[in-house]
C-alpha cells in the first residue's frame, strides 16, 4: 500500500503542477483514485478470499495507473509516455470487468473481446 500512497501523491503534485489543465485539482484527485483505489480494494480483496485472483488483477490495474500520471507533465516526452500508458489501463479496466468475480477470464468470447480490444487500441495508437 505504500507504493499506492507514494503514487497517489505523485499524481496530485505532478497534476496539480499542470498549469495547461482547465482543471488540474480534479484530475489530480482522479489519477490518485486510479492509483490507491484498485490497490486497496485489490489489498482487501486478496484479504478476504485468498485463492481468488481478482484482487491481483486490480492491483495491477492500479499500478498501471502509476505511468498515467506523467500525461500531465509538462515536458513532452514525459507527456508521451503517460499518454500511451492509457492503453494498457484501458485493457486492463475491461479485463478487471470481464474477470469478475472469479478474477478469470474463463470463455473464449472474453479472450476474444480482450484481443479485439488490445489490437484497436495498438491500431489507434500509431
Amino acid at each position: 500500500m505504500g507504493l499506492a500512497v507514494a503514487g497517489a501523491i505523485a499524481a496530485l503534485w505532478i497534476t496539480l503542477r499542470a498549469h495547461f489543465l482547465a482543471y488540474p485539482g480534479w484530475l489530480a484527485v482522479q489519477k490518485a483514485d486510479f492509483i490507491v483505489g484498485p490497490i486497496g480494494v485489490g489489498l482487501y480483496w486478496m484479504h478476504r478470499r485468498p485463492g481468488n485472483r481478482m484482487g491481483l488483477l486490480l492491483i495491477v490495474l492500479g499500478l498501471l495507473g502509476v505511468p498515467y500520471i506523467l500525461a500531465s507533465s509538462s515536458d513532452p516526452t514525459l507527456f508521451g509516455i503517460g499518454v500511451l500508458a492509457e492503453d494498457p489501463l484501458y485493457v486492463m479496466a475491461y479485463i478487471v470487468i470481464l474477470a469478475f468475480p472469479t478474477g478469470r477470464l474463463e470463455g473464449r468470447l472474453e479472450w476474444l473481446v480482450i484481443a479485439m480490444l488490445a489490437v484497436f487500441t495498438v491500431l489507434v495508437s500509431w
